[in-house]
C-alpha cells in the first residue's frame, strides 16, 4: 500500500520543491466555478468544509507568495493589482485543492505511519548522496534551504501523502481511448508526396518602375508599418542608501565604537567536524552504544558492530541543525561517542573527528565591511526621510531637478525613448534604472505623470520616474521608406506575373504529364518532387529534406484535401506552386513513429485524467461546501506594494 502512496506522491507539493520547482499544488482541479462569498466570520479569509483558514494566516501565505512571485519574475513586472489578483486566485485556488483532499482523506480515515514516513524519506533521491544510500547532510541542506524545520516538513509531507492517496486511484483510471488515438496518429503523421512546378517571382524581373503614384497608393495602405514609435522624455530620481549616505562619511570612532559594540558579528562560531550512525529507533542505537569500550570512536564501534562507516555530516557550528540536533553531546571531547539521540528519523549516535576555534576578526580587517553596514543603517533613515520629501515635492508640482538639487543627488534625464529602450537613432538608452519596470511604468503614464516610488531591484532603496513629454507614434515619411515601397510594388508585380504563367501551365497539366517537361532554362519555372510529408510540413522520413521555398500554410492545406492526380495551385514561400498530388502514405505504429503514437496516447491519457480530476474536484467542491471572504481577498489585493 505505502509504495503505492510513495509513487503517487511524486508530482504532490513537497516533491516539487525537491526537484527544485515552485510549491505547487495538485493543479487541474476545476473549482473556480464554486467559490462563494458565503457569510463568514470577519476573522475568517476561507472556509472548506469544516476546515477554517483564519485572516492572519492568510495574510501570512498571500504576503509570502507575492514576495516569492516578485522575485522569481526578477522585477521584470511592475508591482499593480491585477498581479496581485492573479497571485490571490492562484493561492485560494490551491489551498481550497488542498482543503477538498484534506476532507476527503479525513472522512476516509486515510492515515500515514511514522514508519511509512521514515521509509520514504529514506528511499527518496533527493535525501541521498553519492554512494545511493541516506544522507543526514543532503536533509539538513534541503531544509535549510527551504527554511523548514524537520517536525514541519514531516507534518507537511504527510499530509501531502495523504491527499496523494486519494488522487491516486482517479489519476490511474485515465487511458486513452484506442480509436481515438489511432484517428489522431493517422491524422497527424499521415505523409503525401506530389510533382511541383515553382514559378519564382526572384526569376520575373521587371524592367517597369513604379510611379510615385504607385507608391503613394502602398504607403496608404501600408502606413501602420511604417510608423515610428512613441518617444518619452523622462525623468528619473533615485534614492540610494549608499549614495545619500557615503561609506567613507563615517570617522574612524565611529566605526570603533560599533566594532566593540557589535562583538559577536565580527566572530567565527567554533565548528566540529560531525559524524553519525543512524539506526530504525533509539533502542537499536542503545544495543550498538553498549558496545563501545573506553577510548572506542564510533568508527571503531561500527566495524565492532559490522556497520558501515559512519557518516560524514561536515562541519557544523552549535546554532546549526546539525549542532542543535546533537544537543549537549556537541560539547563532548573529539571523538567521544554520545549517548543515543532519539529523532523523527530514528535513533543516532554522534562523535565530534575534530574541532576548529571560534576566531575574531581584527579591527582593521573589519573596517570596511562596518563603513558599509553603517551606510545602509543610516540610510535607511535617510532614504525613508528623502522618500517622503520626493512625494511631497512630487504632489506640490516641484521639478525632479529641482528635487534632486535639494537633497543634494543629481536626476537622471532621457531626453527620447521608446518602449524598447532605443533613441531615435536605435541605440539602447543608458541609465534606465530597473529597466523592464520602469518603461512599463513610464509608458503607463500620461503627460507630467510620475510612478511614485518604485522599488530599486536590490531592495536598497526607491525610484520614482516622470513623463516629461511625449511625442506620438507617427509615420514615417514617405521619402524615408521609399526604398522599402519599391520593393513592396516589384513583390507584387512579380507575382502576380507568377500567378499568371502558373495557372496558364496548370491548365496544360493532366494526370500522365511529365512536370519535369515543363521547367524553363531561365530558372523562371523549375521542378521539384516533395515528400512524402506532413501537414506540418516536416519529412515523414527524418533523413529526407524538405524544399521549403515550395511550401506554406495555404499550399499544404490543398495538399491533405486533395485527390490523387489532383492539381491546383497555390501561393509559396518563394512563388507561385503547382501542385499535382501522387500519393498517400498511411503511418504505421513502427520503429520511431510507435514511439510517437505512444506519447500521443500518453496525452490522452493525461487529458481523460485531467478532466476526471475536474468532475472529482466539482463534486467535492458541493460535498464540501467552498465560502471566500472576498471582503478580505478584495483588501488585501488592493493594497499596493
Amino acid at each position: 500500500m505505502f509504495d503505492k502512496m510513495r509513487d503517487a506522491v511524486k508530482n504532490s507539493i513537497l516533491v516539487k520543491i525537491l526537484m527544485g520547482a515552485l510549491i505547487v499544488s495538485f493543479g487541474v482541479f476545476g473549482i473556480g466555478d464554486f467559490l462563494g462569498t458565503g457569510s463568514l466570520d470577519p476573522n475568517i479569509a476561507l472556509k472548506v468544509g469544516e476546515r477554517e483558514v483564519n485572516v492572519i494566516e492568510f495574510q501570512r501565505d498571500y504576503d509570502r507568495r507575492y514576495a516569492t512571485f516578485k522575485q522569481q519574475v526578477a522585477g521584470q513586472l511592475p508591482d499593480s493589482e491585477m498581479l496581485r489578483r492573479s497571485v490571490m486566485d492562484s493561492m485560494v485556488q490551491e489551498m481550497t485543492r488542498t482543503s477538498l483532499m484534506e476532507n476527503a482523506a479525513q472522512d476516509l480515515g486515510v492515515v500515514v505511519s511514522d514508519d511509512q514516513l521514515r521509509t520514504f524519506i529514506r528511499e527518496f533521491d533527493r535525501f541521498k548522496d553519492t554512494t545511493g544510500t541516506f544522507s543526514q547532510i543532503e536533509f539538513n541542506a534541503f531544509l535549510t534551504q527551504e527554511g523548514f524545520t524537520e517536525s514541519q516538513f514531516l507534518d507537511l509531507l504527510r499530509a501531502d501523502i495523504r491527499r496523494a492517496s486519494i488522487l491516486r486511484p482517479v489519476a490511474m483510471g485515465g487511458y486513452g481511448p484506442g480509436f481515438l488515438t489511432d484517428s489522431l496518429f493517422t491524422y497527424r503523421n499521415e505523409g503525401r508526396s506530389a510533382d511541383t512546378l515553382l514559378v519564382a517571382t526572384k526569376a520575373l524581373v521587371t524592367a517597369d518602375k513604379p510611379t510615385d503614384a504607385d507608391l503613394k497608393t502602398i504607403y496608404d495602405q501600408s502606413a501602420a508599418s511604417f510608423m515610428n514609435p512613441e518617444y518619452r522624455k523622462l525623468s528619473i530620481l533615485q534614492l540610494k542608501a549608499a549614495e545619500l549616505v557615503k561609506p567613507e562619511s563615517f570617522s574612524e570612532e565611529e566605526v570603533k565604537t560599533y566594532y566593540d559594540s557589535n562583538p559577536t558579528r565580527f566572530q567565527k562560531p567554533e565548528v566540529r567536524s560531525v559524524s553519525q550512525l543512524v539506526f530504525d529507533s533509539k533502542e537499536e542505537a542503545d544495543k550498538i552504544r553498549a558496545l563501545a569500550a573506553p577510548g572506542d570512536t564510533l568508527a571503531a564501534l561500527a566495524a565492532k558492530a559490522n556497520l558501515g562507516a559512519p557518516i560524514d555530516l561536515g562541519e557544523h557550528a552549535r546554532d546549526t541543525i546539525v549542532g542543535k540536533s546533537m544537543g549537549p553531546a556537541y560539547d563532548l571531547p573529539v571523538n567521544e561517542i554520545s549517548q543515543p539521540i532519539q529523532s523523527d528519523l530514528g535513533g543516532h549516535l554522534f562523535t565530534s573527528t575534530a574541532a576548529t576555534a571560534g576566531q575574531t576578526t581584527p579591527f582593521e580587517e573589519a573596517k570596511t565591511d562596518i563603513r558599509k553596514i553603517l551606510s545602509e543603517d543610516r540610510g535607511l533613515d535617510v532614504v525613508f526621510k528623502a522618500s517622503t520629501d520626493v512625494q511631497d515635492g512630487l504632489a506640490a508640482g516641484t521639478p525632479v531637478n529641482e528635487i534632486a538639487a535639494n537633497l543634494g543627488i543629481t536626476a537622471i534625464q532621457i531626453e527620447s525613448v521608446d518602449q524598447s529602450g532605443r533613441d531615435p537613432k536605435g541605440a539602447d538608452v543608458q541609465g534606465l534604472i530597473d529597466r523592464n519596470n520602469l518603461l512599463t511604468a513610464a509608458f503607463s503614464l500620461p503627460a507630467n505623470g510620475d510612478s511614485g516610488l518604485k522599488d530599486l531591484p536590490d531592495r536598497d532603496g526607491y525610484y520614482v520616474v516622470k513623463v516629461e513629454g511625449i511625442t506620438a507614434a507617427a509615420p514615417k515619411p514617405l521619402e524615408e521608406v521609399r526604398g522599402q515601397l519599391v520593393a513592396i510594388w516589384q513583390r507584387d508585380k512579380a507575382m502576380a506575373e507568377a500567378r499568371k504563367l502558373a495557372d496558364t501551365l496548370a491548365a496544360e497539366v493532366g494526370a500522365s504529364t511529365a512536370l519535369s517537361s515543363l521547367e524553363t532554362k531561365d530558372g523562371k519555372v523549375t521542378y521539384g518532387f516533395i515528400g512524402p510529408i506532413t501537414r506540418a510540413g516536416r519529412p515523414v522520413d527524418t533523413l529526407h529534406m524538405v524544399d521549403t521555398g515550395r511550401l506554406s500554410a495555404q499550399m499544404l492545406d490543398k495538399l491533405f484535401t486533395a485527390k490523387p492526380g489532383e492539381v491546383f495551385t497555390a501561393e509559396a514561400t518563394e512563388g507561385i506552386v503547382i501542385v499535382r498530388l501522387k500519393d498517400t502514405v498511411t503511418p504505421q505504429p513502427v520503429g520511431p513513429l510507435a514511439v510517437a503514437r505512444n506519447q500521443l496516447n500518453a496525452e490522452l491519457r493525461n487529458a481523460v485524467t485531467n478532466d476526471m480530476m475536474e468532475q472529482m474536484g466539482a463534486d467535492f467542491s458541493k460535498r464540501y461546501p467552498v465560502e471566500v471572504n472576498q471582503v478580505i481577498v478584495d483588501q488585501m489585493v488592493k493594497t499596493a506594494r
